[in-house]
């Protein structure tokens, strides 16, 4: 008889009974008016199922006024769903409207509750009356406002209903006024709706009268299209302008709103962003100097979330709006008033705009460990966000929270997503935080689902694992053999990562790489020393090995040699450490050359150095030398004995046998350098000086066994490491100090030859 019987004849199971009501309707020409868009009686029928008899028109037909204020006193959603059976055949426009409007606020507050039946009779009526085009401006958007409020299963079954609403908009989107269309646009927005076609026409015919917008419409409009993710760039520089005029008389959730909106839309607007910290600023201020008992009441948890998350996304630097936020959010941490969502995105934004905020994190942290907000809470993209966080602001003070995290990835990993298993990976990596059942996790997941990664997610799990020293043949060959399929899409860095991380590990020869991995390597541009130096250490690795295991085809040998080149002036920062160390070396060359027999403590004052101030080393001009320019091979170094040259660690004049202490030696076969090259016994050792940053729970992280293996491998030079842990036992004690060297040298010294 009509599409909409159709309809809902397929999509509800009370379609039968409505077909029956239908034939034996005694209005059976209003009905037909109706689905006809050709209304016939004047008044809206509608076809429902009460539980007696069909409601037919009554004689005490109740007052339009009657009918509203029943729907306005309606205390639950059963009292409203009574009045539609019994007086809905008397609904007019404004009734539908008002009784949506009651519909969303019980649907929002009890989606559970929603009556199956009765609700299809609803839409049913609704889109009848809307294809009639009965609805105008107002009426439209505030039934659009209301099924946003549904929960989603009832926001899926009226999918026909939100088609009819669109269409019915963009014939009257020249009678919206603000209100209606920033309610509309965020109806369609939160429901997810897609219209396309609604969002252009709202542009296209709004976009000169933005100015005339509220501030709470301009806001709602701009999340709504960034939400939608509507590209409308003409229309946000309008509501650019118009928001930096009225930058002051926002409120906070739309100070908030609008910053996200334009963050997530990617639409520049420095201008604006200034403005809104300011207005965003001197409200916080306000705010706290009223009471402490209000303080932070301003802004919500979710909006200082928002806006913290705003203006990282769009890279905008505001340190005092960062400031003003954290001990806001602090409080309303230590109150338990924040969701996982909130806690998630702000320790993301904080990261992410490098701001410090140690005191913030710290009580994100204890939140995230607490009963008010636990991590078994956390959706996966929240947990991976937040240990993303942690990890890239290296706040390593809450190894808690790492391990809470772990036990959720555990018990959750099959809820994740690809991406967001590479995150978790990446944080626990780059924070140096022992995991080996979580890494045991992930590489499962990863060799199930190596397919699915994109060429991101490979590099960046590659990496994690090479970087925490867990990888294994299993998970190496999936994404060796993912990556084959999509080589043409990597961006450089991630090729040299990758590569990288297949040097690091080491679990398989280097003929099982692709000839087209290396071409692809060969034919990238490379301009950045961190990517060219990590193509060098690949190439040192495929010389690791014999040609017949070894790659197919080398890279160009132009490459190699700028690689190299490159490789070799990377600039290397001393640390304190390492001048404690090579003033101890030099110390202990004195005394164990040329007074065997003699006290460590008894030549300590020759050398110029203060046992009460370990760390600080003069040579003969009163500087410390850092580096040396000059290549040399394994066979040439500590050859110089008549002079001081750049690089040795000279003591003072007269004292023999401290030039054979060198300082950053540049090796030739591989372009490392060493810390230290010591003349020990007539053996040539190198002396690693390693600080925290190279290792994982006292073990060398991936980076660290390279650059050892490769260097005894392939320079054939012996090689010793000063663990940050011992050298801090020993530090201030010259005997101790001496006696610790001399056994890590001998040790070396005795051992059998590398190569």
């Amino acid at each position: 008889m009509s599409v909409f019987v159709d309809r809902y004849h397929r999509l509800s199971p009370l379609g039968t009974s409505l077909q029956r009501y239908v034939s034996r309707y005694k209005h059976r020409d209003a009905l037909v008016g109706m689905c006809l868009n050709a209304r016939s009686n004047g008044a809206a029928c509608v076809i429902h199922q009460p539980n007696r008899r069909l409601a037919l028109p009554r004689t005490d037909v109740m007052t339009s006024k009657r009918i509203m204020l029943k729907i306005k006193q309606a205390d639950n959603m059963g009292t409203l769903f009574a009045l539609h059976e019994n007086f809905s055949e008397h609904f007019d426009a404004i009734h539908l409207a008002s009784f949506w409007t009651s519909l969303g606020r019980f649907g929002s507050s009890r989606p559970d509750a929603l009556p199956h039946g009765p609700f299809w009779n609803l839409l049913f009526q609704s889109e009848c009356m809307i294809e009639n085009d009965e609805l105008q401006s107002r009426e439209l958007a505030n039934v659009a406002h209301a099924i946003a409020r549904l929960p989603v299963t009832a926001i899926k079954q009226a999918s026909p209903l939100l088609d009819a609403l669109a269409k019915a908009s963009i014939k009257q989107i020249h009678k919206f006024n603000d209100r209606d269309v920033s309610n509309t646009a965020w109806a369609f927005a939160k429901t997810g709706h897609q219209s396309p076609q609604l969002f252009d026409a709202i542009s296209a015919a709004r976009i000169k009268l933005i100015a005339s917008f509220s501030p709470q419409a301009l806001a709602n409009t701009a999340w709504s299209f960034a939400r939608a993710g509507h590209s409308a760039p003409a229309l946000f520089d309008e509501i650019a302008v118009a928001a930096l005029a009225n930058a002051d008389k926002l409120k906070p959730q739309e100070i908030s709103n609008t910053a996200w909106a334009f963050a997530s839309a990617g639409h520049p607007a420095p201008a604006l962003f200034d403005a809104l910290a300011i207005s965003a600023i001197s409200m916080i201020s306000s705010s706290s100097s009223t009471s402490a008992n209000v303080r932070g009441d301003a802004f919500r948890p979710e909006e200082i979330a928002g806006m913290a998350w705003a203006y990282g996304k769009a890279g905008r630097a505001a340190p005092a709006l960062f400031d003003a936020l954290a001990p806001v959010m602090q409080r309303y941490a230590a109150r338990g008033l924040i969701r996982p969502r909130e806690l998630a995105a702000t320790a993301w934004a904080y990261a992410t705009a490098g701001h410090p905020a140690p005191d913030l994190l710290d009580a994100l942290a204890a939140t995230a460990l607490s009963p008010a907000c636990p991590m078994n809470t956390f959706k996966p993209q929240e947990l991976a966000n937040t240990v993303w966080a942690y990890a890239t602001a290296q706040h390593a003070s809450q190894p808690a929270l790492f391990t809470a995290a772990a036990a959720v990835v555990h018990a959750q990993i099959g809820r994740f997503k690809p991406q967001e298993v590479t995150s978790t990976a990446w944080a626990f990596a780059t924070i140096r935080q022992p995991a080996d059942d979580l890494f045991r996790d992930i590489a499962a997941y990863a060799v199930a689902h190596a397919s699915e990664y994109s060429p991101s997610e490979l590099s960046q799990t590659a990496w994690a694992f090479a970087t925490a020293n867990q990888a294994t043949p299993q998970l190496f060959d999936a994404l060796a053999t993912a990556s084959v399929c999509c080589l043409d899409e990597f961006e450089p860095y991630e090729l040299s990562v990758l590569a990288w991380s297949f040097a690091v590990a080491d679990v398989f020869p280097p003929k099982r790489l692709s000839a087209g991995f290396v071409n692809a390597l060969g034919a990238r541009t490379w301009a950045t020393e961190n990517h060219l130096g990590q193509l060098h250490q690949f190439h040192l690795w495929t010389t690791e090995y014999t040609p017949d295991e070894s790659v197919v085809h080398e890279l160009p040998d132009e490459l190699i040699t700028k690689c190299r080149d490159t490789f070799a002036r990377r600039l290397v920062i001393q640390s304190a450490m390492h001048a404690q160390v090579a003033a101890a070396i030099v110390e202990l060359g004195s005394w164990a050359g040329t007074h065997l027999g003699t006290s460590p403590s008894d030549v300590v004052t020759h050398q110029g150095i203060s046992p009460e101030a370990p760390g600080v080393l003069l040579d003969t001009q009163g500087t410390f030398s850092e580096t040396l320019e000059t290549p040399m091979g394994a066979s040439d170094i500590l050859t110089h004995t008549s002079s001081t040259p750049p690089g040795a660690l000279a003591a003072q004049p007269g004292v023999p046998g401290t030039s054979r202490v060198r300082s950053e030696v540049l090796l030739e076969r591989t372009g490392y350098k060493i810390d230290l090259v010591v003349e020990w016994r007539g053996v040539t050792i190198g002396v690693e000086v390693d600080g925290p940053f190279h290792y994982i729970d006292r073990a060398p992280d991936g980076s660290t066994n390279l650059k050892r293996r490769q260097v005894r491998a392939l320079d054939g030079l012996r090689l010793c490491s000063v663990p940050y842990w011992e050298w801090n036992q020993v530090v201030r004690c010259p005997k101790a100090r001496a006696a610790y060297l001399t056994q890590l040298l001998d040790r070396e010294a005795s051992a059998a030859p590398s190569g």
